[in-house]
């Protein structure tokens, strides 16, 4: 994804990912208890078709950010899971919603090669989540 599509998204979803982002680890985030407006919602399904994202509802939400967090580190010239540990307190919504969407399914995110930094982001989960 271009890193101008990437900033619009984000742009766009930006209160809803801080909401999402927001909510304990340990809470099961829908669409009801979010309460979104319909448009947001027809919004996240057309992005979800048009990427042919295979996930659901809340983790294209989590991608979404990730994908910001991605973006950000690449700026810097650093690896996803370095970057989250530095920036967790300046984006602690966007840095949630990766580890929510890596606790559902690493794969977005990891290779199987990437064991040190999926071991990296497992502890910053396991911080939040006891927090």
């Amino acid at each position: 994804m271009k890193p101008a599509d990437i900033l619009g998204r984000y742009a766009y979803y930006y209160e809803t990912l801080q909401k999402l982002g927001g909510r304990s680890l340990s809470d099961a985030p829908s669409i009801e208890n979010l309460k979104l407006s319909r448009a947001v919602i027809m919004s996240v399904y057309r992005d979800i078709d048009k990427e042919k994202f295979k996930g659901g509802f809340i983790d294209y939400l989590c991608w979404v950010s990730t994908r910001y967090l991605m973006h950000l580190a690449e700026a810097s010239s650093k690896k996803i899971a370095d970057f989250a540990v530095e920036k967790r307190g300046e984006y602690p919504a966007d840095v949630n919603n990766l580890l929510r969407l890596v606790n559902r399914n690493p794969s977005h995110l990891f290779q199987k090669n990437d064991f040190e930094e999926y071991i990296k982001v497992a502890w910053i989960w396991y911080d939040v989540f006891f927090e």
